[in-house]
């Protein structure tokens, strides 16, 4: 079998044939070697087919980072049906308009999620609880024999988080999730003597991305959740962890001391930001920041290493098999080092979004796919983040990036989180608001001129707004257009005109 006819199911192959008693995942009390769950896998795949699961069927999946989610995604997959990965941090009204839009005529559940579970309806269809009932239903089953689906085929559908409205079912092949894992196995060197440990939900496809690369290369996967430093470092030193991410952020990790003689094992550490601090103190480990979205079927730009620290918000360049452009509204090629936006294209790309042809027509205009992100590219082809397409204030005939404006506002002591949105406003057009989460003391005034000393005038905010916390969705985005329909000039402050 050649790669081009590869499914994500074969992904355990390699691992099973050259060391079948490595463990392919560990975590909390669990060794699953790739022979164990080469096995578990096939006799998942069998079990389903028994239960009438068949090609294109939708399978839902309500999980955090459990062992089973690993076997539900590839037994489907070896079938041909497709997961539907539901969050579990969204609401049973948001998990019942996934499975309905979905079409899910399948279920698992975590068994700490049934209530939620059965509050979204996913037990009126057919359904099992991970753990004894999967388990029970693998004890029954042979391996799969079937038919094996096409590498074109879909094999999950994954729901974007939904800041703009209802969330959208996104289509990704087996395909392109080989594509996807190729660039970065390519692109960190992933080998089998890796020790992965992203501590990201395997309802996102950030984590998916990371665990189907890993299997295919023969590494581990560490499912381990998020721990204190104390207890990330303890984790890194138990499993010899030699990549892994600094998330939310690197600094308590770092400055813990445990962090002293633990880092021996790690080459590679992503983080969401880097910094010289964060280079100089962990001297003998690359860092790596990436770009990605669900839409372009995980991490498609990395940053590796001295590209982290360059000047402004670094994405970086192009995975294997992807090619980046910066576009303007006409979708063509902005001069070198303009602002247009990111786009891109390659076989990791979503085919588009189900059953919705006219966003799917829109994202994949002129044969790129739109991410809806600002930014720019230097000579040598490494990308920058601006904005959000759709958070750029057209203030007066100038363009207002929301991000540059929440970056000077953050960096003021009485601010813990901001968001910039423009305004309906019948001198400008468009003015410019912050809505700020800050301590009591702060004024509007004192904000302002902290912004008048930092950016240009037409950049300050005109208006203020102070809240107890930003709106946010279950991934943790803010939700602008909820800032934006909440706008009343009766209880916001506006600042006088300062030209």
């Amino acid at each position: 079998m050649s790669n081009a006819d590869m499914l994500i199911s074969d992904i355990l192959t390699a691992g099973r044939s050259r060391h079948p008693d490595k463990p392919a995942i560990v975590g909390d009390a669990l060794v699953r070697t790739y022979d164990e769950l080469d096995d578990r896998v096939g006799r998942l795949a069998g079990a389903l087919a028994a239960a009438g699961v068949e090609p294109h069927d939708r399978v839902a999946l309500l999980a955090a980072n459990h062992p089973g989610v690993i076997e539900i995604h590839l037994a489907t997959a070896m079938i041909g049906a497709v997961v539907v990965p539901l969050n579990p941090r969204v609401t049973a009204g948001d998990i019942a308009f996934q499975a309905d839009d979905a079409g899910v005529g399948f279920a698992f559940a975590q068994p700490e999620l049934e209530s939620l579970a059965r509050a979204g309806g996913l037990f009126d269809r057919v359904a099992w609880l991970l753990g004894g009932q999967a388990d029970d239903l693998i004890a029954s089953a042979g391996r799969y024999r079937g038919v094996r689906p096409a590498v074109g085929e879909v094999t999950v559908q994954l729901y974007t988080s939904g800041t703009t409205g209802r969330p959208k079912g996104c289509l990704l092949t087996h395909r392109a999730w080989l594509s996807s894992v190729s660039g970065i196995a390519h692109a960190i060197a992933l080998s089998d003597n890796d020790v992965v440990w992203p501590q990201l939900p395997l309802f996102h496809v950030a984590g998916l991305h990371f665990l189907f690369a890993t299997l295919a290369t023969g590494g581990t996967y560490v499912l381990d959740g998020p721990r204190d430093p104390a207890g990330f470092w303890e984790i890194v030193r138990a499993r010899s962890v030699s990549i892994v991410t600094l998330f939310p952020t690197p600094r308590p990790l770092i400055e813990h001391p445990d962090a002293t003689g633990s880092l021996g094992s790690v080459r590679l550490a992503f983080a969401q930001h880097v910094d010289e601090a964060l280079v100089q103190e962990l001297p003998h480990v690359t860092p790596a920041t990436s770009y990605g979205a669900t839409e372009l079927g995980g991490m498609a730009v990395l940053a590796l290493g001295d590209d982290c620290l360059r000047p402004g918000a670094v994405l970086g360049r192009p995975l294997l098999g992807m090619t980046a452009a910066v576009l303007d509204d006409a979708d063509e090629p902005v001069p070198t080092g303009a602002v247009g936006e990111i786009c891109i294209r390659g076989a990791a790309t979503a085919t588009g979004y189900w059953n919705l042809p006219e966003a799917s027509a829109e994202l994949m205009r002129s044969g790129w796919l739109h991410t809806g992100d600002l930014g720019r590219q230097d000579p040598d082809g490494l990308l920058f983040f601006i904005d959000r397409k759709k958070d750029m204030v057209k203030s007066g005939g100038e363009n207002v990036y929301s991000t540059e404006v929440e970056s000077v506002l953050t960096e003021h002591p009485s601010v813990s989180e901001c968001a910039v949105i423009g305004v309906p406003d019948d001198r400008w057009g468009e003015a410019v608001k912050a809505v700020v989460v800050a301590s009591d003391a702060t004024t509007a005034a004192e904000l302002d001129s902290w912004c008048l000393e930092r950016l240009a005038a037409f950049k300050r905010p005109r208006w203020y707004e102070f809240v107890a916390a930003l709106p946010r969705n279950a991934t943790a985005k803010v939700i602008k257009p909820e800032l934006r329909a909440a706008h009343d000039a009766a209880t916001a402050i506006r600042l006088s005109e300062r030209d």
